[in-house]
């Protein structure tokens, strides 16, 4: 088989949306368009490459639409199993120290001292307040 007969553009620009064309065309019915092309009848191509232009934008479009949706959903999707993840961790208490005061010393470490009373330390020695 040669090249003669074989569909042409009629532009030096769609060359893409030509084949496009020519894919979609023979795909709908390949049994019927292979046997024209081997009997070298006429294959009426029909096509029109600013409605196919506008059809595959088009159908660009929808999927980019679809995809960008898809992706939300899958961003939310992750949002509320992080926001339920935290709920359901029970916030962890940090442990208290031993809040007993020994008699003569000031408030122990992790104790809060009373309002009005100023802690005073010294390197090696424990708070006395004043």
């Amino acid at each position: 088989m040669t090249g003669k007969g074989i569909p042409e553009q009629d532009n030096f620009c769609d060359c893409g949306v030509f084949v496009l064309g020519y894919m979609e065309a023979f795909l709908q019915d390949p049994d019927e368009a292979y046997r024209k092309l081997l009997h070298k009848e006429r294959v009426d191509w029909n096509i029109n490459p600013s409605n196919l232009r506008n059809q595959i934008r088009d159908l660009i479009f929808t999927l980019q639409k679809e995809q960008q949706e898809q992706i939300n959903r899958e961003k939310e999707a992750k949002r509320v199993a992080w926001r339920e993840k935290k709920g359901s961790m029970a916030p962890i208490q940090p442990s208290r120290p031993n809040t007993q005061r020994a008699s003569s010393q000031g408030p122990l470490v992790g104790q809060p001292a009373s309002e009005n009373s100023k802690l005073v330390s010294s390197p090696g020695l424990p708070p006395r307040s004043y």
